[in-house]
């Protein structure tokens, strides 16, 4: 799968390469929150195509350390965060607890081509980010919403859209609770995990007029990590009790286990796909291995409108 094959953005190998760098980089100096030198931050992997390369040429990373100011007792806490594109329009990506910001690469191709710069973000323990995962610290995993408030007040972000797979919806949810305005008023979820939502998204969702669709399925692709709908009960619950700021799609795993029975698809078998990635190198996850998420060119036209609806 992948490779040098046909685009799958459907766009002229050369065109990504009009991007230039990227243009997201950290310019409020934030208390509590350290960042190391700019760095190439470009993913390896031949099964990125031609479009895909071009686009993480224009990558730049940051090591990030936040101190007890930000993370109380969990400090010190590091983050990678990644930088890529030139568009006028903001995306922030996170990715859940056993992922890495790789899974993103080719939706970041896709999202570039509609005019987005793109953050990609990984919380402590995921991909490049060293150190423990905050799940395993003593305070667990509410630090994640002021890590990533911290991060998007850093690079002078307004009004961005948020695409969260997993738990790292819940640090969405959490840093969009406390304060709303650094985000605009739409948002996706990949088979959102959360162990409660705070009851301030709704209210914040209902005076900005914001929403969220949400996508589930069970898992990705044959290769993925087992999942099933039923991690997704909170946020699922959430949807059904708030219809006005949420939106539920149903889609069949290619190729997959269907764990949920009674499931019936609102898209395509090939509208969101993915499969797991060999990383010899072990620069994207100590692994050896990502999941690399492939969407079709209908998935990126419809979570691009979704986006700026």
């Amino acid at each position: 799968a992948g490779g040098w094959g046909r685009c799958v953005c459907g766009l002229a190998p050369g065109v990504m390469a009009a991007t230039g760098s990227c243009r997201l980089r950290p310019s409020t100096p934030v208390a509590g929150l350290k960042f190391g030198a700019p760095s190439p931050g470009g993913i390896k992997s031949e099964a990125l195509d031609p479009c895909d390369r071009s686009l993480q040429d224009t990558c730049l990373q940051w090591a990030v350390e936040a101190d007890a100011s930000i993370v109380g007792e969990d400090a010190p806490a590091k983050l990678n965060i990644r930088s890529l594109g030139s568009g006028p329009k903001c995306l922030v990506t996170i990715q859940g607890l056993g992922r890495c910001s790789a899974l993103w690469a080719k939706l970041w191709t896709g999202m570039a081509a509609k005019g987005f710069s793109v953050l990609a973000v990984e919380l402590p323990g995921q991909g490049r980010a060293l150190g423990r995962s905050l799940s395993t610290r003593p305070a667990g995993g509410p630090k994640d919403g002021a890590l990533l408030r911290a991060i998007l007040t850093a690079f002078s972000t307004s009004e961005v859209c948020v695409i969260a797979e997993g738990g790292g919806s819940g640090a969405f949810a959490r840093a969009y609770a406390s304060e709303p305005a650094l985000f605009g008023a739409h948002h996706v979820l990949l088979n959102p995990v959360v162990g409660a939502v705070p009851e301030e998204v709704r209210a914040n969702m209902e005076d900005a007029g914001a929403d969220v669709t949400m996508f589930v399925a069970d898992g990705w692709g044959k290769s993925d990590t087992p999942f099933s709908l039923a991690n997704c009960a909170v946020w699922l619950e959430w949807c059904y009790t708030c219809p006005g700021q949420a939106e539920m799609v149903t889609l069949v795993p290619p190729r997959g286990a269907i764990v949920t029975g009674g499931i019936k698809p609102m898209r395509p078998e090939d509208f969101l796909c993915g499969h797991k990635v060999a990383d010899h190198a072990k620069s994207e996850s100590p692994t050896g291995d990502f999941f690399l998420l492939t969407p079709s060119p209908a998935c990126v036209q419809e979570l691009s409108m979704l986006l700026q609806k």
